[in-house]
């Protein structure tokens, strides 16, 4: 754009800008002079004109909560609208995002303190996807074993009524085992002899 062009448009943007600023300060300076009519006029229009009273009476929240709860198809549309417009702002806004993560776990912790049924369904489910997680997911099924005998090794040494029922349960199906298992008892056997012979000879 040649430099002449671009100089009038400059000058028109400036006139427009400073009729703008000029205008608005005159608003102002009107307002501030007549600002108890400006609101007793406000206030009578809200009064006589129908059309005001309408759309605040549609954007009230009482009438809201009333046409919810007596209107099914309103109360099932405004149910689908708040659902899209709360998962797209789950989708633009992290800090929204964020907030609605911590406040979904602080309601689950209260949830499962104060309702015995939601706590009994959180249990089940929660045994349910770790077994499925256990059979599908072999990283996680070597680091659940791993965690299970590290865990069962320190119960052992710093629980002793463990550490007895533990010593009991294995004797007992040690028992069980020779009695049912002939190779095994055959192992046993063969063990004990070398056992023996090596004491023996010690």
């Amino acid at each position: 754009m040649p430099t002449k062009y671009k100089n009038r448009l400059k000058r028109t943007r400036d006139r427009y800008t400073a009729r703008s600023d000029y205008e608005k300060s005159q608003a102002r300076a009107r307002y501030a002079l007549n600002s108890d009519a400006v609101r007793e006029r406000s206030t009578v229009r809200m009064q006589t004109d129908t059309t005001s009273i309408n759309k605040n009476r549609v954007r009230s929240a009482s009438y809201m909560k009333k046409r919810i709860a007596d209107d099914v198809q309103y109360r099932e549309r405004n149910r689908v609208t708040a659902a899209h417009s709360k998962m797209r702002r789950l989708e633009t806004d992290e800090a929204y995002h964020a907030a609605h993560v911590e406040s979904a776990k602080e309601y689950k912790k209260r949830k499962l303190q104060s309702d015995e049924k939601c706590h009994a369904a959180h249990v089940e489910s929660a045994k349910e996807y770790k077994k499925k997680k256990l059979q599908s997911d072999e990283a996680y099924h070597a680091a659940h074993v791993e965690s299970a005998n590290e865990f069962k090794k320190k119960k052992l040494q710093s629980d002793e009524a463990y550490n007895a029922a533990h010593v009991k349960s294995a004797k007992e199906y040690k028992k069980k085992k020779l009695q049912s298992d002939e190779k095994y008892h055959a192992a046993h056997v063969e063990s004990a002899k070398e056992f023996k012979k090596k004491k023996t000879t010690e």
